[in-house]
């Protein structure tokens, strides 16, 4: 018997939750980015999906960090880019609805200026007007699959701010279908439409009421179920069986186990699948307090000159929400199973729900994020490559300013094109080209903006206008091909690894030549107070005499500065 109701009770193997808030669900979440994934790794966790409320602020934070320390610690982590968006059913509904609100009400614009989103989760959980007229709205969780899913979700969200915005920006089945590929939806918490629907059925109970015993009856269940299985084919007619999940949530809110009872009925009934989440909203266990006293100071909680809300004790908390792994997230659902009988016979379908999470986030979902390339127009005809047109505008600009008989100009330009072509640059300097002489006719351009002043080819084609040899200064300070070192070429980093130039990365923190650590900020600018050339195995190499080598000198491997490596040392290279 112990050995049947141990294998009954058998924990999940993994879990990621589809389902986080931080900071940027302004008095409802808290912490960075950065806490909740550094907790995520620190709790046995591989992945994290970040939905705030209404906007997705904070997935540029979270994908800078995700990549830092998957990059640095060599850690395995999935980083997911979601938003719990606002959702009514018909926004051209809500809309008629909105329409007549303000012309009943002179303060409705004054309201609607507020600009700042706020979710209230207390109200989420109360008798409120949430769910009535033109202030309807519910929870919908959405997650980015990949990058066509990751540009649908920024959409949708400019759209509900546009389209949907009363207090809080929304979305509707119509727009969720119109920009639905790529997207994974789960139905949210006791604030998400299918919990309204329900919760519709009682709707002379107050929400402190709601109770699972409510759908004991099989008829009232029967009725709901119809209701929910019209609603699943709206959500599957969106985005598609494979991509919608209905959505369990453990705590000792009793109207979130009645959500639970009738969401794994009707995934029995329409073979949609369930997804159980954290719906974390702080990054560690310990902050629970912390939030409820951030909480407090949300715009209009507290009157000015009233005493505080007194704060709750722990075992008060109705619901903790900090990022659980597969365990944590077993141990809420096996209280919940010793409170309600109804709940035995669900370990199954449970435990398949946490591990859900688990495969949308390495399964489904890619690692992705937007490209951020440069993207260039390539000037290539079959008549003239990028190049050669660059070519004939340097020759052209040389006869126009007069300098093409001066040796010292030619040899030059020449030089300069030289490293263009080595280093595939020409689309750059025509796409600068046309812009500047577009600019010439509204404004007037300047001399050149840093570095560039010091490139003849700029000067020619008119992208700056400053004669670079008459005030002796430098090409390579601006470009050049010793820019491009041996990518096998060692450097000292900050946790005194020699890493290879080739892995070094925006981000990463190299060791200067005054010995201190430097954040690269871009791979293809660097400061030069004075540069040298350096002859190696045949190959020339500009760089700055603060460029430090690591280099095989009398059989040890030390470092040393540009300008103090002897003709003996051996550069040394992986």
């Amino acid at each position: 018997m112990m050995d049947t109701m141990s294998e009954i009770l058998r924990p999940p193997s993994r879990f990621v939750s589809i389902h986080g808030h931080d900071s940027f669900s302004a008095y409802d979440g808290l912490g960075y980015p950065s806490d909740h994934i550094d907790f995520c790794l620190k709790n046995g966790l591989d992945g994290w999906a970040l939905t705030n409320h209404g906007n997705g602020n904070g997935l540029a934070h979270a994908h800078a960090h995700a990549k830092k320390v998957i990059k640095s610690k060599g850690a395995k982590f999935r980083q997911l880019y979601g938003v719990e968006f606002y959702f009514v059913p018909d926004l051209t509904d809500w809309k008629v609805r909105y329409d007549l609100s303000k012309q009943e009400s002179s303060k409705g614009d004054d309201e609607e200026e507020a600009g700042l989103v706020v979710e209230d989760a207390d109200e989420t959980r109360s008798d409120t007007d949430r769910f009535v007229d033109v202030n309807k709205r519910y929870h919908l969780v959405v997650i980015a699959k990949n990058r066509i899913g990751l540009s649908n979700l920024f959409t949708l969200v400019k759209k509900s701010y546009v389209d949907g915005f009363y207090k809080f920006p929304r979305i509707d089945f119509k727009l969720l279908k119109q920009h639905g590929e790529g997207l994974v939806v789960s139905t949210a918490c006791v604030g998400g439409y299918p919990s309204g629907i329900i919760y519709g059925e009682f709707a002379e109970k107050k929400f402190a009421e709601l109770d699972p015993c409510l759908v004991d009856d099989d008829t009232v269940r029967g009725r709901i179920r119809t209701k929910l299985e019209n609603v699943v084919d709206r959500f599957v007619d969106c985005v598609g069986r494979e991509n919608f999940f209905l959505e369990l949530q453990f705590n000792k809110l009793p109207a979130q186990d009645l959500t639970n009872r009738m969401m794994i009925e009707t995934a029995s009934t329409t073979g949609c699948k369930l997804i159980s989440t954290a719906d974390s909203h702080y990054p560690e266990p310990a902050l629970w307090e912390a939030r409820e006293i951030y909480r407090q100071l949300q715009p209009g909680r507290m009157k000015i000159g009233a005493e505080p809300k007194p704060l709750p004790k722990f075992e008060e908390l109705k619901c903790e929400l900090y990022p659980k792994n597969a365990e944590q997230m077993w141990n809420e659902y096996t209280a919940r199973w010793e409170v309600y009988p109804w709940y035995k016979g669900t370990e199954d379908a449970v435990r398949t729900s946490i591990e859900n999470g688990h495969d949308i986030a390495w399964n489904l979902c890619e690692e992705i994020w937007f490209d951020t390339s440069a993207k260039l127009p390539s000037f290539n005809t079959p008549e003239k490559t990028s190049f050669k047109q660059l070519v004939d505008l340097v020759k052209e600009g040389l006869k126009v300013e007069g300098l093409d008989k001066k040796p010292e100009y030619v040899s030059r330009a020449k030089m300069e094109l030289d490293d263009i072509k080595y280093l595939k640059s020409e689309d750059y300097f025509m796409t600068l080209q046309k812009v500047f002489k577009l600019a010439e006719n509204r404004t007037l351009p300047g001399s050149g903006r840093g570095s560039g002043a010091g490139s003849l080819v700029n000067y020619l084609l008119g992208i700056t206008h400053v004669d670079p040899l008459k005030y002796d200064l430098l090409w390579e300070r601006f470009m050049g091909r010793h820019r491009c070192l041996d990518p096998a070429t060692l450097v000292k980093m900050s946790d005194g690894i020699n890493k290879p130039i080739a892995n070094v990365d925006v981000g990463d923190e190299v060791v200067s030549g005054n010995n201190r650590p430097q954040k690269i900020k871009s791979k293809f600018v660097t400061k030069h107070r004075r540069l040298m050339k350096l002859t190696i195995g045949g190959q020339v190499i500009t760089c700055s005499t603060n460029h430090r080598w690591i280099v095989l000198r009398d059989g040890l491997e030390i470092e040393v500065m540009a300008d103090e490596i002897r003709s003996t040392d051996l550069i040394r290279k992986l």
